[in-house]
């Protein structure tokens, strides 16, 4: 709906503001910040929804691609977008974004992506959620200029 309402764009992982990020963007679309936070989760939400301070959202999203233009995704069942983050992170505020999944997350075993029985759900592109191990997701470089690098499903 965000990107209806934006000429095809996907929402930044900032705002202009700096106090405004994807998952408070995203907000008036969704209607409830509970959205925003895993249920099995143990540190729990905020009382008083906070989007500058951690633990606002227990998910990421994909900042490779933060404001782009949804048409331009080639194999949109295979891009993660969203996906399960550490919500008790000084990271996780409303604007959670990552790159890659980190080193760490794919070896250590009470890591984010090892959060639900060794796996975690992510987000794609084209709309759907799909559980995953972290063996199953690789970084893809870009292989030409206009092209970006980004968190796929192998």
């Amino acid at each position: 709906m965000y990107s209806e309402d934006y000429d095809g764009k996907l929402p930044p992982a900032i705002f202009h503001d700096k106090t405004v990020g994807w998952a408070n963007g995203l907000q008036p679309y969704v209607k409830s910040y509970a959205l925003f936070q895993c249920p099995l989760e143990a540190h729990g939400q905020q009382k008083v929804p906070q989007p500058d301070k951690p633990r606002f959202t227990d998910y990421w999203m994909n900042s490779n691609l933060a404001g782009l233009d949804a048409r331009e995704i080639k194999n949109a069942n295979k891009i993660i977008m969203l996906g399960d983050g550490d919500g008790g992170a000084p990271e996780s505020t409303a604007s959670y974004a990552i790159r890659k999944l980190p080193m760490e997350w794919r070896t250590l075993s009470d890591s984010p992506a090892k959060r639900h029985h060794g796996g975690a759900y992510y987000a794609l592109a084209d709309g759907h959620v799909k559980f995953l191990s972290a063996k199953q997701i690789a970084q893809v470089p870009p292989m030409k200029k206009s092209q970006f690098s980004t968190l796929l499903v192998k």
